[in-house]
């Protein structure tokens, strides 16, 4: 899959990838070497998100769903992927002339 093209509506754009890469892991020294970029996997993770499909019905234009499987599981939990919305939101909350972090929460809750 070329860089430049989107094959889904929830690929990521260029100026999105340029966002996102910085924040990625990078390939360490020891170990498998990694056969797909980040962003391959993460646009195999966004398209699952955002069509609800399961991990095995992945297009066969993305890596093996287990292989993107593997990769998200692996950056939940060292703890990236979080760090990731983290970085993102405050980035655009500063872009959009907000504090870096939101003063006050809302809790919606329903009993019966």
């Amino acid at each position: 899959m070329e860089n430049n093209k989107r094959a889904y509506p929830s690929s990521l754009t260029d100026d999105e990838w340029e966002l996102i890469m910085p924040h990625l892991p990078v390939q360490g020294g020891g170990g498998r070497r990694r056969q797909h970029c980040w962003r391959e996997i993460l646009d195999g993770v966004f398209y699952l998100t955002r069509t609800g499909c399961q991990w095995r019905n992945l297009p066969h234009d993305f890596p093996k769903w287990q292989t993107v499987y593997y990769h998200f599981q692996k950056l939940v939990h060292s703890g990236g992927w979080q760090e990731l919305n983290s970085v993102l939101s405050q980035q655009w909350r500063q872009e959009v002339s907000k504090t870096a972090m939101p003063t006050a929460a809302v809790v919606d809750s329903q009993s019966e």
